[in-house]
């Protein structure tokens, strides 16, 4: 499946129950997340400006959210991330692998390039900011139900640092408002 379709897939609102273990910590920390993602064409004057190894125009995604601890209901983080995509050319039939730049990662706001693999039901990826490595993986169980998880581990080391686990389902598509693909 290409990048492209795994991504289009991804439009809409989505409401995220996660649950992070970290290092040194035995305490579980509950988050609910707000997500919106939409796709942005070749040329939109929000990823014009990513700066990425392949020549030419790359389409692109955006993702909006917000996260608050679901048990104090403090604010922990919120933002708009872009991002544009590349495709290899292998042919691996139903899968694809390439990369993903980001304007942005969720703890920085430096660039971050993004390793992928795709199926038809999930997305792998890789990558590395702020001293760590990120291993994700998205499986979709249902058009608008998803399972992620994330493991950090700091890059000196390979310890693992974090372990994320969330539960994700789409609670509306874009309306004509939002959508700009």
């Amino acid at each position: 499946m290409s990048i492209r379709r795994f991504l289009r897939q991804n439009q809409g609102h989505w409401n995220s129950h996660r649950l992070y273990k970290y290092a040194g910590n035995d305490t579980l920390m509950p988050v609910f997340t707000t997500f919106m993602f939409r796709m942005l064409p070749k040329g939109h004057p929000d990823i014009r400006n990513i700066e990425h190894p392949i020549s030419g125009e790359l389409d692109g995604m955006q993702i909006e959210w917000q996260s608050i601890h679901a048990e104090t209901m403090q604010h922990l983080s919120e933002g708009t991330m872009n991002m544009v995509y590349y495709e290899n050319d292998f042919d691996l039939g139903d899968e694809t692998c390439g990369l993903i730049v980001r304007n942005r990662g969720y703890l920085n706001a430096a660039p971050v390039e993004t390793k992928f693999f795709a199926t038809p039901t999930s997305l792998d990826m890789r990558s590395q900011y702020s001293g760590q490595s990120f291993e994700e993986r998205i499986e979709y169980h249902h058009p608008n139900l998803r399972i992620r998880r994330t493991v950090a581990r700091k890059l000196a080391d390979q310890s693992i640092t974090m372990v994320g686990t969330y539960q994700e389902y789409r609670s509306r598509m874009l309306d004509e408002t939002e959508q700009l693909v």
